[in-house]
């Protein structure tokens, strides 16, 4: 009778049919120390998860009590989409028109308010008719979401002694409160960038206060900071 032989990865193994030996003690504390490992791993995992779930629930209060009116996404992108969120996706930009002005006058006034200033009502409506009538160098875009208004910004075509192409002065950026860090800032920019180009301009140029730090986050990752500063004297 032929005899049979069996051979085991473990240097203490049992013949087949005889039970099962326990592994090599090296072995052993290999396998014991790779599953605490795991364990630690796991539980890392299982922390950082709930502390994300944490950071997130606070995100919105953290984003409302923002006092910047210019800015988006992810330029400081908001706290939650910092920690993963989304910008909003289902924003429409698009030309301001004639039948915008009911939408649009808070926002100006928003605008206003928020630089502590006032203009007389027959002003809103010479603003207005330039902006949307065709016939002047300047225009404006409106962003929505389900037929609301979020933001507005201004535009004005120059000349310039710097080029034989125009310039456009970006004016009057502004969003309301719930859309502040979701991106809608950029893509106003954005559009006000691309109109200028189609119409030859050769830059896009833009101020805003020296306290509007939050602001200034986003502008620093869209444009160059030019370094120039602004003077002004009012004539009667």
């Amino acid at each position: 009778m032929r005899g049979r032989c069996e051979f085991s990865a473990y240097p203490n193994a049992t013949p087949t049919g005889q039970g099962t030996a326990p592994p090599h003690p090296a072995l052993r504390a290999t396998f014991s120390h790779q599953g605490r490992r795991e364990e630690a791993v796991a539980d890392r995992l299982s922390r950082r998860h709930e502390m994300r779930e944490r950071l997130q629930a606070h995100a919105a209060v953290i984003d409302a009590i923002s006092p910047c009116h210019e800015t988006a996404p992810e330029g400081r992108a908001s706290f939650g989409a910092y920690l993963g969120g989304t910008a909003m996706s289902d924003i429409t930009i698009r030309p301001l028109v004639a039948s915008d002005r009911a939408a649009w006058n808070p926002l100006w006034q928003g605008y206003l308010t928020f630089y502590k200033s006032a203009l007389p009502p027959e002003l809103y409506d010479l603003t207005f008719a330039r902006l949307t009538g065709g016939t002047e160098p300047m225009g404006g875009f409106v962003a929505e979401r389900d037929g609301q208004a979020l933001g507005i910004v201004h535009w004005v075509l120059h000349r310039t002694t710097w080029s034989a192409k125009d310039i456009c002065y970006l004016q009057d950026l502004y969003t309301v409160a719930e859309a502040r860090g979701s991106g809608v800032g950029r893509k106003l920019i954005e559009a006000v960038r691309e109109m200028a180009q189609v119409k030859g301009a050769f830059r896009v140029y833009w101020q805003t206060h020296e306290t509007n730090l939050q602001a200034q986050e986003l502008y620093d990752k869209v444009a160059d900071k030019s370094g120039f500063i602004v003077y002004r004297q009012a004539l009667s």
